[in-house]
């Protein structure tokens, strides 16, 4: 097989090209993607629980749901949070701080995890008041995270 000189040229230029997994600027890490969908849907139990305590539908019943699944999901959001998805590896909403401050990091998904447990418990009893006053905590502890280690929208 014979071999023209733009084809060598352009395998010889090809070469030269570091080979990353990430070149497109508008690709996400798997795990970044993945960490974002839960994210939002973090979000929308948020909403729905807000939707619930308004009294816009009258689904009582499932503040415990909403609140469960809020504290399933912080117990696993530090480990959706590797090296290879930082902000100089992908595209992220993340701030570099998340790395370079984990351990601060990882205390505010504490606080995330013990308050949204609260929440469960709170919405074993029933009352309705003490949910709003624990859901505000719940929320508090999103906003100090969010604050801290998401880029402004």
């Amino acid at each position: 097989m014979k071999w023209s000189a733009p084809v060598l040229a352009a395998l010889f230029v090809a070469a030269l090209v570091p080979v990353t997994a990430w070149s497109d600027d508008d690709a996400k890490h798997p795990v970044a993607e993945y960490r974002h969908v839960l994210m939002e849907s973090l979000g929308y139990h948020m909403r729905a629980s807000s939707m619930i305590m308004k009294g816009q539908v009258d689904r009582r019943t499932d503040l415990l749901m909403h609140a469960q699944a809020l504290h399933d999901a912080s117990k696993v959001v530090t480990d959706l949070f590797p090296a290879e998805t930082s902000p100089d590896k992908t595209k992220t909403d993340s701030k570099p701080e998340i790395w370079t401050d984990w351990k601060r990091f990882v205390e505010l998904n504490k606080a995330f995890e013990k308050e949204s447990a609260r929440l469960v418990e709170v919405a074993k009893k029933g009352d309705l008041e003490a949910y709003k006053a624990q859901f505000a905590k719940v929320g508090g502890t999103c906003g100090d995270c969010h604050d801290a280690f998401r880029v402004d929208d």
